[in-house]
């Protein structure tokens, strides 16, 4: 269904575009010089379908919203940070299952002996019921962000 692809110049100018509506701001790229070179790092992906850039998948640091507080857990290199993204558009239709198991499987084909770790808002219930679903489990929790693993 979904296939990743390389980064081009293209898919980021388009990514960079995506605005997502409340209460998930928080989510959405300013189109800005920063978050292009931050898309084309070399640690996203675009996630396309039928030709269409339907979301981005992150793998590595660029996957880490580290605090002083939560700095320890990234410490432990036995997991995979990911992040990834719908297009705002395809958000809350039933997709989140699909998207989900091809990023886990995506970085398990990149690192295979490795657990998967995700940083998430809190306020995103949406997503954190998702995960809980597929089986990850809080490892770290303040008052904006969660961090999740699974083995």
């Amino acid at each position: 269904m979904y296939k990743l692809e390389e980064m081009t110049e293209e898919y980021a100018n388009i990514i960079n575009t995506w605005r997502y509506g409340p209460p998930y701001e928080a989510y959405s790229f300013d189109g800005d010089i920063d978050d292009f070179e931050q898309i084309m790092s070399g640690y996203y992906f675009a996630v396309v379908e039928k030709e269409e850039v339907v979301g981005f998948f992150c793998l590595g640091p660029a996957a880490q919203k580290i605090t002083d507080e939560n700095e320890y857990i990234f410490e432990d290199e036995s997991y995979t940070d990911i992040a990834f993204g719908l297009r705002p558009d395809l958000t809350g239709k039933g997709l989140g299952n699909a998207f989900l198991e091809t990023c886990i499987n995506e970085a398990k084909r990149f690192f295979p002996e490795d657990g998967v770790r995700l940083c998430v808002m809190k306020n995103n219930t949406r997503a954190v019921n998702l995960y809980r679903k597929h089986g990850f489990k809080a490892v770290y929790e303040d008052e904006n962000i969660m961090v999740m693993t699974i083995k």
